[in-house]
């Protein structure tokens, strides 16, 4: 089993990514390449909770110099026995998969170019496997480009672009394939050698939904960061009941038709989603449906968008609130929960 890269999320969240590390570390890899969110966290951090899972790590392009430890932690690529076959894994991350890391992190990182790293790994491996896979973190149209310029590749497992490949593409004498996005399929690509040869191949994407069984442990695991977070909440509560914050009904008084709209949007019934979902006591879930945990669950209220100042709705108070950004409303609309989420066409539907 294999992965193409990004077990984290898109911001750092290293209470959550222990958990991911853990969890990961229980599934059995063979091999997992470095994409670029698996070092939102920091590079000292995905070292750590990877060798502390036991993660088979690998990338030939992307290398730490400042860590004495990545050499050990992080191999070039695997050699893995299937049966009688020796498989040689090797994962790519080029350096444009970055652009968005924290620049901080991105500096301690040097990123070797793709297409000159493949050339020479895979003259080197062919010699030594009889099937190599290629774990890329390049994206969809830029493994169709690898393949035409490196022979010598038998499988590309990609990622990065999220891309749903339900049927292989044959480039060249080369397999891609990619399952998508957010781990919501699991590919399973059966291949019929002749000598080093594909002669025959199937794929299947598996959803990752409740008809799979669970795991007693990975529930167990997910139990845990679940109550942790449930303890967290629950001490911000306290901190909230201490400095009440203004509910919708508040504002209502003076902004009746701003709420008769506000009352119609998705906004208003965000928590009802969970409901219907059975993720209403899930605080990782609550943050981006309720403005406040204690206001009868009503949504997304005004003070989840709009900033007012303390003595606003006062005599000679600021009246004036400032325009709702994109940036506010991507914390929530993020690339993992809305990748489709455009800020012109959908702050429209909101607008008051």
């Amino acid at each position: 089993m294999v992965d193409a890269g990004d077990l984290f999320g898109v911001s750092s969240n290293p209470v959550k990514d222990r958990y991911v590390t853990q969890a990961m570390g229980r599934l059995a890899y063979d091999a997992i390449n470095v994409g670029d969110q698996d070092c939102v966290d920091g590079v000292a951090f995905l070292l750590e909770q990877a060798q502390a899972a036991s993660l088979p790590l690998v990338s030939a392009t992307v290398t730490a110099a400042s860590h004495d430890d990545w050499g050990a932690a992080v191999l070039p690529w695997r050699l893995v026995r299937v049966g009688r076959l020796r498989v040689g894994l090797l994962g790519i991350t080029p350096d444009k998969a970055f652009r968005f890391l924290d620049p901080a992190i991105r500096a301690g990182l040097t990123i070797a170019p793709a297409d000159t790293v493949l050339t020479r790994q895979v003259r080197l491996l062919r010699k030594q496997c009889d099937l190599l896979v290629v774990l890329s973190h390049a994206g969809f149209e830029a493994d169709q480009g690898l393949a035409q310029t490196v022979p010598g590749i038998d499988v590309i497992v990609g990622g990065h672009s999220q891309t749903f490949v339900k049927d292989p593409v044959l480039v060249g004498q080369t397999l891609i394939v990619q399952a998508g996005k957010n781990g919501e399929h699991l590919g399973m690509l059966t291949l019929s050698l002749k000598g080093r040869h594909i002669r025959e191949f199937a794929n299947t994407l598996i959803p990752l939904d409740n008809r799979v069984a669970p795991d007693p442990d990975l529930d167990r695991l997910v139990a845990e960061y679940i109550g942790l977070l449930k303890t967290r909440q629950r001490q911000k509560q306290v901190e909230s009941s201490r400095s009440p914050r203004l509910k919708a009904a508040d504002c209502t008084p003076c902004h009746r038709p701003q709420a008769a709209q506000w009352d119609t949007t998705p906004h208003r019934h965000a928590f009802e989603t969970l409901v219907r979902a059975g993720k209403q006591d899930n605080p990782e879930c609550l943050s981006c449906h309720v403005t406040l945990a204690e206001a009868e669950h009503e949504g997304i209220q005004c003070l989840s968008c709009h900033v007012v100042t303390a003595d606003h709705g006062q005599p000679n108070g600021v009246t004036t609130v400032p325009r709702v950004t994109a940036a506010q409303c991507r914390t929530c609309h993020d690339p993992i929960q809305n990748p489709d989420f455009h800020y012109e066409d959908m702050v429209k539907k909101v607008v008051h």
